[in-house]
């Protein structure tokens, strides 16, 4: 008989909303805010569930589109810090070394524009994932330190994104111009 390799489970298998925040463990993981993100994650819940399937939901997030690393790294969303960093060094690098928008920047522009509209739900999908992660674990004490640690929000993150960004963009901005065909590459 042939097995057949079943996909990742996704940390959304099975979830339902509005019992998945009503633990107390979420409410203490996402810490400052709570209360704004519950009530802006129940009203998408009930809207996917109307159309009775996954749709993407957008808010607009102020903080967000003006300084999207200090936010992301701020809510302690490293992977898509370090992620959504990369893409935007690239695409300087891009528009740097071909010449593309004359430095307007048009690449951060459109992913200041993407966060500022998806923060919100990637903040949901990255909460889920880390609730699941700590609730897994077999240690109560264990469990304690990981939401403490992951959880929250922290301000030292935050500089600290902020700095990360700027270090990918100069670096990636150097690169671009430095080896440009024909000006004094590396």
């Amino acid at each position: 008989m042939k097995t057949v390799k079943r996909a990742k489970e996704s940390p959304f298998d099975g979830l339902v909303v509005d019992v998945f925040l009503n633990n107390p463990n979420v409410a203490e993981f996402v810490g400052k805010n709570f209360e704004h993100y519950k009530t802006l994650w129940l009203k998408d819940y009930a809207k996917k569930k109307a159309a009775k399937k996954m749709l993407t939901c957008i808010h607009w997030n102020t903080l967000a589109l003006l300084l999207w690393p200090a936010w992301f790294a701020y809510r302690k969303m490293i992977k898509f810090l370090v992620i959504l960093c990369v893409l935007t060094a690239a695409l300087s690098f891009a528009e740097e070394y071909w010449n593309l928008g004359n430095g307007s920047g048009v690449g951060i522009t459109g992913g200041m524009l993407v966060m500022a509209l998806l923060s919100k739900s990637f903040y949901f999908s990255h909460v889920v994932e880390k609730i699941n992660a700590i609730e897994s674990m077999p240690d109560p004490e264990q469990r304690a330190i990981m939401l403490e640690k992951q959880g929250g929000t922290s301000i030292a993150y935050a500089v600290l994104g902020v700095l990360f960004f700027v270090l990918t963009q100069v670096l990636a901005l150097y690169l671009g111009s430095s080896l440009k065909p024909g000006e004094g590459a590396i």
